[in-house]
């Protein structure tokens, strides 16, 4: 899996990403625990009204990755990111800030996002040479992510003790403006633009082109179901619930909730190095597991009491993230022609969301219905239920 860092530019990249991961995870849990903080239950409306324009200009996001320079298009975007977060620390050195400018915030971010991720996940391919090279190298890139969810915690500890919670927001920025000169480093090995004739259909054309792409390939098509299962559960159970449960009945203790956190982080950690390590012949098959595993781990954490178990459970839950994440990348980049990968991940993107989103609206209510631990155990279980019927459907070693 390490192979492709031995490569400048695979390097460079996966450096400025895993910083600006860690950064864009502190930043998530300070915003989710300063909204917990003000709104209660509440917090995932906070959260819900910031992706709001990932699903509106998300596709479009897409379509622009397809036609525009894309190292190009990514500096740009890290550079607006960077500028649009600084606005919270200073609200919060006037001592101003509210709910409703980190919902601000974030909607900005979301706007622009999408853009960026399209881009960076349709480039990867001009990096590798060969398909298992492409595997360790989407493994390479998950990694920054899972990385994320190990240090961040303790970055976020280490600034609660010295500093304050609120600049963990500069921090973010700072790792933006790391992200757009590693990006800028890599040179022309990034670099890439359509041909002359793709660009002269309208945006709703390409994105037609897209979409018939991906239904093209049943399995693919069909994956989008489990990613929609995984998608609510996440934001329903880890996102807000997580938060609720260790403020309500494990003492408000966000440190012990940092644990847990970094406990799925090494869980995360240790399963990219098994996927992305050697080859996947039975790439569906593993994808439902995946989600099976995940959404199975995280209804267990419902029915203990003990902490302890929470993040064993927690642990045990991150193996299948990336059996999810790496398999689907690596499809979309092998099944779908590189000049409608942009889009086909955006299509992917925007399809998470909504349903992240709608996770996040249905948290509020259902926390105000149901107890912690029920939600956890009902839509987790149901998130186990549809892995194993994709599996039982899709287990077959046949990519198409």
């Amino acid at each position: 899996m390490l192979t492709p860092l031995r490569h400048r530019a695979t390097f460079l990249l996966w450096l400025g990403q895993t910083l600006s991961a860690i950064g864009d995870h502190c930043f998530g849990m300070a915003v989710i625990w300063i909204a917990a903080r003000e709104v209660g239950s509440g917090a995932g409306l906070v959260g819900a009204v910031q992706y709001a324009p990932a699903l509106l200009f998300g596709l479009v996001g897409g379509a622009f990755a397809d036609r525009w320079d894309r190292r190009r298009t990514m500096v740009w975007v890290d550079v607006m990111r960077g500028l649009v977060v600084l606005a919270l620390p200073i609200l919060a050195a006037t001592q101003t800030i509210q709910a409703w400018h980190l919902a601000l915030v974030g909607m900005a971010l979301q706007t622009v996002t999408p853009l960026f991720d399209s881009a960076l996940q349709a480039s990867l391919p001009a990096l590798a040479v060969s398909e298992q090279h492409l595997l360790a190298t989407n493994s390479l890139m998950n990694t920054t992510k899972r990385f994320a969810r190990l240090v961040g915690p303790l970055v976020v500890g280490f600034f609660a003790a010295v500093f304050a919670i609120e600049q963990l927001f500069s921090f973010d920025a700072i790792t933006f403006a790391i992200s757009a000169i590693s990006v800028t480093a890599i040179g022309g090995a990034f670099r890439w633009k359509p041909e002359r004739s793709k660009t002269s259909l309208t945006i709703w054309q390409d994105l037609r082109d897209g979409f018939l792409a991906v239904r093209a390939h049943p399995p693919l098509y069909w994956s989008f179901i489990g990613r929609a299962s995984g998608a609510f559960l996440w934001a329903l159970v880890y996102v807000v619930g997580l938060p609720l449960l260790f403020q309500r009945e494990f003492g408000g203790d966000i440190g012990l909730l940092g644990l847990l956190i970094s406990a799925y982080g090494f869980g995360n950690i240790i399963s990219n190095v098994i996927i992305g390590s050697r080859p996947v012949r039975a790439p569906y098959a593993v994808m439902w597991a995946g989600e099976t595993i995940f959404s199975l781990g995280l209804m267990l954490i419902g029915v203990t009491f003990a902490p302890w178990l929470a993040i064993l459970f927690a642990f045990a839950a991150a193996f299948g993230g990336p059996m999810m994440d790496l398999v689907m990348a690596l499809r979309i980049q092998l099944e779908i022609p590189n000049e409608h990968a942009g889009k086909a991940f955006a299509l992917l993107q925007t399809w998470e969301t909504l349903w992240f989103v709608i996770g996040l609206l249905a948290s509020a209510l259902l926390y105000a219905w149901l107890s912690v631990r029920a939600v956890f155990i009902i839509f987790g279980g149901l998130s186990v239920l549809v892995g194993v019927v994709g599996w039982v459907r899709w287990h077959r070693p046949t990519a198409n």
